[in-house]
């Protein structure tokens, strides 16, 4: 546990964040901080700060720090700079993240590639901040471009090796398809590849419960397996929690549609 250590305020374009440097001439910054900084809601922020703490390589620049460094209050936990950059560019910025915040990516960008430069130079070099925390809308357009070409160069090169790939059916999936295959029958008879049966199934899953759930969990089982993309289904099939959540969604349909039937059944008979 860290104590006793003098935090600088630093303003870095608009925003204010808190850093400290321990005896061993380590710069850290706030980790709680720079997530709202950036814009991620509560609970983003706190998936991205257990994220942080479980990645192996980011978990070596991670030091809890002491109630009255940089919260009054509480423990916080900190990032070495070193390991900032490395960080943020694992945050992934999912659609719907992007809908509610457009100015995210944005933003996420500016402190990637950036925020270690100025901090850095900072301690080290005695600048000042407001020399340093500056970027023209130019330069950051072009910046977003740059970094843009060079993740669609990645993603192209990667594709075919992180992309998760589970089995057709893994075993929950095979116990709930039957369930699964009465609810399409009954609303999208003609769906050949389930796109509107599963679609239906997460918008009663997010209207059920957190809507950020499912993006959530994807998100994180993407992070900590080193996948890019993974489809929602196969990822609710690897958690236990999710798994038990969907089949209550899908009973509740399966419900539904069982009382719709019967009321038209009552309905011709009459």
């Amino acid at each position: 546990m860290t104590t006793g250590l003098e935090v600088k305020t630093i303003e870095f374009n608009g925003d204010t964040i808190q850093t400290t440097q321990n005896i061993d001439g380590c710069i850290y910054v706030g980790a709680s901080l720079v997530c709202d900084n950036v814009g991620l809601t509560k609970g983003q922020k706190q998936r991205q700060i257990t994220n942080l703490q479980k990645d192996e390589v980011l978990k070596k620049g991670c030091c809890k720090f002491a109630i009255g460094v940089f919260d009054q209050n509480n423990e916080t936990l900190g990032i070495n700079i070193d390991y900032l950059p490395l960080w943020l560019a694992k945050i992934r910025i999912t659609p719907k993240m992007k809908q509610d915040n457009p100015a995210l990516a944005t933003k996420l960008v500016n402190y990637q590639l950036n925020v270690k430069d100025v901090l850095s130079n900072i301690y080290i070099h005695k600048e000042n901040p407001q020399s340093q925390n500056s970027m023209t809308q130019s330069d950051l357009v072009t910046a977003i471009m740059d970094m843009s070409k060079i993740l669609c160069d990645f993603i192209q090169s990667n594709t075919k090796t992180k992309r998760y790939s589970s089995p057709m059916f893994p075993a929950w999936l095979s116990k709930v398809k039957p369930k699964i295959d009465e609810i399409r029958t009954y609303y999208y008879p003609d769906d050949a590849k389930y796109t509107r049966t599963y679609s239906l199934l997460f918008s009663e899953f997010s209207n059920t419960y957190d809507k950020d759930y499912l993006s959530q969990i994807v998100d994180d089982f993407c992070f900590n397996n080193g996948y890019e993309q993974a489809y929602t289904m196969d990822v609710v099939s690897h958690n236990e929690e999710a798994r038990t959540l969907m089949e209550t969604v899908i009973d509740n349909l399966l419900d539904t549609t069982i009382d719709n039937e019967e009321e038209i059944i009552k309905e011709e008979s009459a």
